[in-house]
């Protein structure tokens, strides 16, 4: 039962079911042996997007993406998405190979680059990647280590931004226009954590637990520090062949430290940057 899980898991092939799919039988002239067949049929992990649409803060913007997750057949996955509009630009390129120097230690690089202009405001440019390592601990456990490093800078600030009354009745007002710190912030970080996970299906899961703790440290080699730690736990329970339950909690906390006094407004809304860091719990 735990192998055909973790196969599951792999989403590489259609969902295995115990009766159907797999074939349980002695070994001829042996003791204490067992032959075990199992019936695979292989997913389509091709995926091609491209639409177009219309935004209050976007503009107008056309996208483009592709993703396999069978890279050149070896189990790798490699993405491209390419969004780009009359106000907002998003470019981004992710590669992770699940079998590092062949051994069962994920590795993980992404790129990125976006520019949001708002009319008449200010423009927002930031660049930066990831790097992640995850290795197991035990079954359905592994241990992730992420790397993070992001440059956002605000440009075209419209002067009356920088009015000292305006500041003063929005306080949030001169952290997300970064007026504090010459219009650049820079924020390096290394996340650690542990997950643990028996979800049966990345794509459509049924059943299992999914529990994260991480914490984000920021300060090595930015302008910015902080700690941020979080736990999560993710639950589904099967009802019936059609039908599951799932149940979702997160908590976290921010803080600064070492002379920082203000946080970044992109790490207190963490939840809606949270895309691609499913890479941490998808092995």
């Amino acid at each position: 039962k735990y192998s055909i899980k973790r196969i599951n898991q792999l989403a590489y092939f259609k969902p295995l079911e115990g009766g159907k799919d797999v074939d349980v039988k002695e070994t001829p002239g042996t003791e204490n042996k067992m032959d075990i067949t199992l019936k695979f049929e292989e997913q389509n992990r091709n995926q091609l997007q491209f639409g177009a649409g219309v935004s209050q803060y976007e503009g107008f913007f056309g996208t483009v993406g592709f993703q396999t997750a069978n890279f050149l057949g070896r189990g790798e996955t490699f993405s491209v998405n390419l969004q780009a509009g009359s106000l907002a630009q998003n470019y981004q390129v992710a590669f992770t190979e699940p079998y590092l120097f062949d051994r069962a230690i994920t590795g993980g690089i992404d790129v990125f680059k976006r520019r949001l202009e708002y009319i008449g405001q200010f423009t927002q440019d930031s660049t930066g990647g990831n790097i992640i390592f995850g290795f197991p601990l035990r079954d359905f456990t592994r241990m992730f280590l992420n790397y993070s490093f992001e440059h956002t800078k605000v440009v075209d600030l419209n002067p009356l931004y920088q009015d000292p009354q305006l500041i003063a009745s929005n306080p949030y007002l001169a952290d997300s226009l970064l007026l504090g710190s010459g219009g650049a912030r820079t924020i390096s970080k290394v996340v650690p954590s542990i997950v643990y996970n028996t979800v049966d299906s990345p794509v459509f899961p049924t059943t299992g637990k999914r529990y994260t703790v991480s914490v984000d440290l920021a300060g090595i080699g930015g302008d910015t520090n902080f700690w941020k730690p979080n736990v999560e736990a993710v639950a589904y329970l099967q009802q019936n062949k059609r039908a599951s339950f799932g149940f979702r909690a997160q908590a976290e906390y921010i803080s600064p430290f070492t002379g920082s006094k203000q946080l970044p407004i992109t790490e207190k809304r963490s939840e809606e940057r949270r895309v691609g860091k499913e890479c941490r719990s998808r092995w």
